[in-house]
This record gives structure tokens, C-alpha cells and sequence, in this order.
């Protein structure tokens, strides 16, 4: 099985547990092979009752120093994908709770969608915003009905930073030209 195929069905897992649980925000989290200090990382918490495999969500740890990555793989944290599997109104409800204005800003954008004005409006509410991780200013700051779905058996690279991008594109070269030809 390919990990493509893999991890969607992970995904079907999460739309499988929402069905179950339609108020949690749910996440999916990468079991990780290292230590790794530039990625998000989640912290499981207490098993969802009845559920062997969702977790609430104990804390984040955003792109944290090496002994603290050392120490959160040990306590079996999980890497944060940002795979996110939640009904739009829980989304709205935690972006309501964790940061009013910004929820404020893009509610006054809401006649706009589906108009001709929708791409100017939204350009300048971004111009006015102030830039904020999702995860730190929304996720993190507002953990309640959170719950994080562990992801395993899968090779997982983020590719959020241009020299991972290129590293992996590198290692994956080789493979791709011998297939190719073979």
C-alpha cells in the first residue's frame, strides 16, 4: 500500500470518528521517527472515551528547542500534519473563541463570498491583519474539543521550509530516474 493510500485512510478514520464525535476539531498527528525541531508537534492527552485511537489533545509544542523535541518524542508526542478534519461551524466556534477580532474581521467579509468583490475584499482584510500562526494563535490557544488521531506507518516530511523541499526532492531524484528507466 502506497503511503498516499495510507494516510487517506487515516483521513477516512477522522471523518469516520467526527460522524461519532461532530463537535471535536480533530487532527491528524505523525508518529515520528526523530527528533525533529522544525515541526509542530501535539502532545496526546486522555483517550476519548470509547475510542482507541483519539486523544484529546494534552498541549502543542510549536517548533520546539532540541531537549525539548527529545523529550516529547519520549513522552510519545506526535508531529503536527496540520490535517485537520472538523464541521466548518466547530472551526468558526474555535476561531470565535480563541481570537474575537479576527473572527470579527473575517465575519464582516461574509456578504463578499461568491461575489466579484470576493478577491478585493479579502486582499485588503489580509493587508490590515496582522500575521498569525494558525496552530499558535487558534489551535494551540484554544485546545478545548481538540483531539488528535495518531498517524502510523507512513514516511512523512513537511515541506514548509524551501530546504526541506529541496533535500527531499533530492533523495526522491535517484528513484524516480531509475523507474523511469527501468
Amino acid at each position: 500500500m502506497s503511503d498516499d493510500v495510507a494516510f487517506m485512510s487515516h483521513v477516512e478514520a477522522a471523518f469516520q470518528a467526527l460522524a461519532r464525535w461532530p463537535e471535536l476539531t480533530i487532527l491528524l498527528g505523525i508518529t515520528p521517527d526523530r527528533p525533529e525541531v522544525q515541526y509542530g508537534w501535539i502532545e496526546p492527552g486522555d483517550a476519548i472515551s470509547d475510542s482507541p485511537s483519539l486523544y484529546r489533545i494534552g498541549r502543542f509544542w510549536e517548533k520546539p528547542a532540541p531537549r525539548v523535541a527529545l523529550a516529547v518524542w519520549g513522552r510519545g508526542a506526535l508531529w503536527n500534519s496540520f490535517v485537520v478534519v472538523a464541521r466548518a461551524g466547530s472551526l468558526l466556534d474555535l476561531m470565535e473563541r480563541a481570537s474575537p477580532s479576527l473572527y470579527r474581521a473575517f465575519s464582516e467579509c461574509e456578504d463578499a463570498l461568491g461575489t466579484a468583490r470576493e478577491v478585493d475584499v479579502f486582499r485588503r482584510l489580509y493587508a490590515r491583519i496582522a500575521p498569525m500562526g494558525f496552530s499558535r494563535g487558534v489551535l494551540a490557544a484554544e485546545p478545548r474539543g481538540l483531539a488528535v488521531l495518531p498517524v502510523s506507518g507512513i514516511e512523512w516530511s513537511d515541506v514548509g521550509d524551501p530546504e526541506r523541499l529541496r533535500a527531499l526532492a533530492l533523495a526522491r531524484a535517484p528513484r524516480h530516474r531509475a523507474q523511469a528507466f527501468a
